[in-house]
């Protein structure tokens, strides 16, 4: 008992050092203020607008392009942050940093254990289940082990590794409805059963896009093999009309699609996410192999090209499912020998389908974005490398058993340390100065109104270990501690919605260069519906702001070390 409430410590312990520190007011040597480590610097940022700004009004505006509703987005786990954080008077920092992980890690636990049955559970499964969803990992670490002679580092060179799930809330929180899934997916198919499935479909496909896909063509699949065992198509076509009808509420509702051809999310590209592998210097880096593809690319396709793609498909694979492919490897033996259960298909197609998702799509804005799905490929390997481990063992004696799972730990955590090490250290860091925060609480007690910033690109993009936010990246945190929509920020969420935004960014150039005249730097202002410009002083163009308040008819409302505030007259 003790072993086991040990592990589970160190899981929430190892899992929340990486979000909880993020949020909190503190001083890392002179610098005081709000501080966030790694991607929460821009990631969580954005949810936090989204609950501060966005939900404020129905529909969900878009808190940084002024004038657009917020659509093609899965904001469902922000709105249940929002709705904790007004309901029981909380911060919504500490509903997203602090008691959104530690309810999605429980949960996480509480469902794998819905996986097993008392005896498994006995006699370890579920202590690989968890090992493997928690700590499993690429063998990335080879690869910097080889370039740089360490393994610090390896962790974000691949996939996504579990040990940073908690920097993407809304995929950690898809787990539990794919984990609920197939919890219930393990018994026998009822139409009742298969209601719930359903349910649980359209609540992972309001969660996180990319699950809600995946779990959609596991339940086709499972659909599908009842009616080749049953034949009762009258249950498939309930099932699947149920199932339709939910999904087309959650799209509608959540999702709202423009049904414009143009606006298609996706497009076909043949391993775009795997080709980056062998043609990048840090990662398994082979300029011939990739040259002689570009070349054999234009001669059409050809043995010596299917070779090349073979071979490249088979690295990345390999080195990113880690010690994850014992499960790939396993279901195939399961296969070969007749004894696979529906279970252990439908993880299979699982991985199957996150893997051709992943690999022949693109997506729109930031093309790369499709590597989301493959995450889901690496959790199901999880649970049946978790499951062959289980099985390999428990019939092994003491000896055998102690080498395999030192050999184990020693090939699969290395991702998890590299990754507590980062956000153990006081580097790759933004904050907002007190003084900054003042000024954005000032800010947010004013009128509702537009706010025009300065454009990101005007920073200086040197790497600090401890940066201001303003510095740190394009982001939405004048919305998200303002509680207003900005003109224009965040390109990077733009370029994902598909929002065309170059012909306002040219304007704010214009205006912020001294493109205009004061009368039309005026007029600019007016007809965007601009009501407050927040200048921060840390940003290079502050001193060239040349503007006169009266010339542009703007008042300054409020002003301090870090900032300056202007309201439109």
């Amino acid at each position: 008992m003790i072993q086991k409430i040990t592990f589970l410590v160190i899981i929430f312990l190892s899992q929340l050092l990486v979000i909880a520190r993020s949020g909190e007011v503190r001083c890392l040597g002179e610098r005081c203020g709000l501080f966030f480590w790694g991607a929460h610097g821009h990631d969580s940022i954005w949810h936090i607008s989204l609950v501060e700004s966005a939900l404020k009004t129905l529909p969900p505006r878009l808190p940084v392009f002024a004038g657009e509703v917020l659509r093609g987005y899965n904001y469902v786990l922000d709105l249940f942050v929002f709705a904790i954080s007004r309901l029981f008077n909380l911060s919504s920092l500490f509903v997203f940093f602090k008691l959104v992980p530690i309810v999605l890690i429980f949960l996480l636990i509480w469902f794998s254990r819905k996986l097993v049955n008392k005896k498994e559970a006995t006699d370890g499964l579920w202590f690989w289940l968890l090992f493997f969803i928690f700590f499993s990992g690429s063998f990335s670490y080879l690869l910097t082990l080889w370039h740089e002679g360490t393994i610090w580092n390896s962790h974000s060179l691949l996939a996504m590794p579990p040990g940073l799930m908690l920097t993407n809330l809304q995929y950690t929180g898809s787990l539990i409805f794919v984990l609920w899934f197939l919890a219930i997916a393990k018994k026998n198919l009822s139409l009742k059963q298969s209601l719930y499935l359903s349910v649980l479909t359209a609540f992972a496909l309001a969660v996180k896009f990319y699950a809600g896909i995946i779990l959609e063509a596991m339940f086709l699949f499972y659909l599908l093999l009842f009616f080749l065992r049953k034949r009762d198509f009258i249950f498939v076509l309930k099932s699947v009309l149920f199932n339709l009808v939910l999904l087309a509420v959650v799209v509608l509702l959540i999702y709202q699609p423009s049904f414009n051809k143009t606006d298609s999310i996706f497009e076909f590209r043949f391993l775009a996410n795997i080709h980056p592998f062998i043609e990048e210097k840090n990662l398994f880096y082979l300029p011939g192999l990739a040259n002689a593809r570009y070349v054999l690319q234009n001669s059409g396709i050809g043995p010596r090209l299917i070779f090349i793609e073979g071979l490249t498909f088979v690295l990345f694979m390999l080195f990113s499912f880690g010690t994850r492919i014992i499960g790939v490897i396993y279901y195939l033996y399961l296969l070969f020998k007749k004894q696979a259960a529906v279970y252990h298909s439908l993880l299979f197609v699982g991985i199957i389908v996150a893997i051709a998702c992943s690999s022949l799509l693109v997506q729109r804005g930031m093309w790369w974005n499709t590597i989301q799905f493959f995450y889901y490929s690496l959790f199901f390997a999880s649970l049946l490398a978790a499951e062959a481990v289980y099985k390999i063992l428990i019939n092994r004696r003491l000896f055998a058993k102690i080498v395999i799972v030192v050999l184990l730990i020693i090939l699969t955590i290395p991702s998890s340390l590299a990754t507590i090490k980062e956000f153990s250290a006081d580097v790759g860091i933004s904050y907002i100065a007190n003084e900054e925060l003042r000024a954005l609480a000032f800010l947010k007690q004013q009128p509702d109104g537009v706010v025009l910033t300065y454009p990101y690109k005007y920073s200086i993009a040197k790497w600090q270990p401890i940066t201001k936010m303003a510095r740190f990246s394009d982001n939405a945190y004048v919305a998200a501690f303002s509680g207003k929509q900005t003109f224009i920020n965040d390109t990077h969420v733009l370029e994902i919605l598909g929002i065309d935004y170059q012909t306002r960014a040219d304007l704010v150039d214009n205006f912020f260069n001294r493109a205009f005249s004061a009368q039309q730097a005026r007029k600019f202002i007016i007809s965007n519906k601009i009501k407050y410009l927040y200048l921060t002083k840390s940003h290079p163009v502050y001193q060239r702001f040349g503007y006169k308040p009266q010339q542009i008819g703007v008042i300054k409302i409020f002003d301090n070390a870090e900032a300056t505030i202007y309201r439109v007259d």
